[in-house]
């Protein structure tokens, strides 16, 4: 089996994120980098979107997701979103890149990337 790569990039939203009682309450601006571990020869071939991860429907489907939590880590929410694109997509695996841009901070942002395969498995994914 083939293992392509699908990239989703700079995918903008905002989040109920933090340990400070100020970010529990507010949205903050985050951005993911998604990378999908998955085959895509059949969609090469067909050319039919039925084939292939829909772009729009796994960012409406993260946006959304990422709007029903609250998290005090990014971590738990970089968990929480992959773990979620695994139950919901054909795919084998998955990395994803969360950053969160806190104010006050002397850094322009702070990130996790974390890879996630099915079943725990974690194919090559390099």
């Amino acid at each position: 089996m083939n293992l392509d790569k699908i990239f989703i990039c700079g995918l903008k939203t905002n989040a109920i994120i933090g340990v400070y009682e100020e970010e529990k309450t507010i949205k903050q601006p985050i951005e993911l980098d998604i990378t999908f571990f998955t085959d895509i020869s059949k969609a090469a071939h067909s050319d039919d979107v039925n084939d292939t991860l829909d772009y729009a429907d796994v960012t409406q489907k993260v946006i959304t997701w990422i709007d029903e939590t609250k998290f005090e880590l990014i971590e738990k929410l970089a968990e929480h979103i992959a773990t979620r694109l695994i139950d919901a997509f054909p795919i084998q695996a998955v990395r994803l890149r969360l950053k969160k841009f806190p104010r006050g901070l002397q850094a322009a942002y702070t990130a996790v990337e974390i890879k996630r395969g099915k079943g725990g498995s974690l194919p090559k994914c390099d």
